[in-house]
C-alpha cells in the first residue's frame, strides 16, 4: 500500500507522543471510528471535541480517516496493519489500538466502500455560469475568472459542482470532446 507524504507525515505527527498525548490520541482514534464518515451521523465538530492543537488533530485526524479507509480499500487485516505500520517504526502500544480499533470497525469502512459502487457516472448535460471575479488587493488588477460547474448524471439526484478557472474549464471541454471522438470511433 502506497501512502501519499502527506498523509505519512500525519500518521508520524499522530504517532509523536511528544506532540499528541495517549488521551488525545485514544480520543482522536475513537472519535475516527465513531464518526459520521462511518455511521453517517451528523458530524461532530472537532474544534468542540479537542480545544488544544486543533490544527494538528484536524490533520491526523484526516490522515488516520484516509489511511484507515485506504486499508480496507486494500482488504488489510488488522495483523497487516500492524505489519505495515510496524514498518514506519510507530509505537507498539499506539499500533495495538489502532490495529482492535479497526479490528472492530473494518465492516465498517467495507460498507461504506461498497456503498460508493463500481459504476462510474453518467453525464447527460452540463451547466456554468461565472461565479464571480477575485480582484488581488496587491496588486490591484483583475485576477483570475472563477466558473461554476455542474454535472448533471443520469441519476437525477446526483449533481457533480465544481470551481475551476478559465484554463481548467477549456481543459475540461477538451477532454469531453476527446471522450465523445474515442466513443464514436468504437461504434
Amino acid at each position: 500500500m502506497k501512502l501519499s507524504d502527506e498523509i505519512q507525515i500525519g500518521l508520524r505527527r499522530l504517532f509523536n507522543s511528544r506532540l499528541i498525548s495517549e488521551d488525545h490520541f485514544k480520543a482522536i482514534v475513537d472519535s475516527v471510528m465513531s464518526s459520521h464518515i462511518l455511521l453517517d451521523q451528523d458530524p461532530e465538530d472537532l474544534n468542540s471535541k479537542f480545544t488544544s492543537k486543533i490544527d494538528i488533530t484536524k490533520e491526523v485526524f484526516s490522515s488516520l480517516v484516509t489511511f484507515l479507509t485506504e486499508s480496507a480499500r486494500n482488504d488489510l487485516d488488522s495483523t497487516a496493519l500492524g505489519t505495515f505500520l510496524r514498518t514506519m517504526n510507530f509505537d507498539d502500544g499506539r499500533i495495538e489500538y489502532i490495529c482492535t480499533a479497526y479490528a472492530k470497525s473494518k465492516h465498517l469502512f467495507d460498507a461504506k466502500l461498497k456503498s460508493y459502487g463500481h459504476n462510474l457516472l453518467k453525464i447527460k448535460s452540463a451547466n456554468w455560469k461565472l461565479l464571480f471575479c477575485v480582484k488581488n488587493n496587491t496588486e490591484s488588477e483583475l485576477g483570475e475568472q472563477l466558473y461554476n460547474i455542474q454535472l448533471a448524471c443520469e441519476n437525477d439526484s446526483q449533481k457533480i459542482n465544481f470551481v475551476c478557472t478559465l484554463q481548467e474549464l477549456e481543459e475540461l471541454v477538451t477532454g469531453f470532446k476527446d471522450m465523445s471522438r474515442h466513443a464514436q470511433n468504437f461504434r
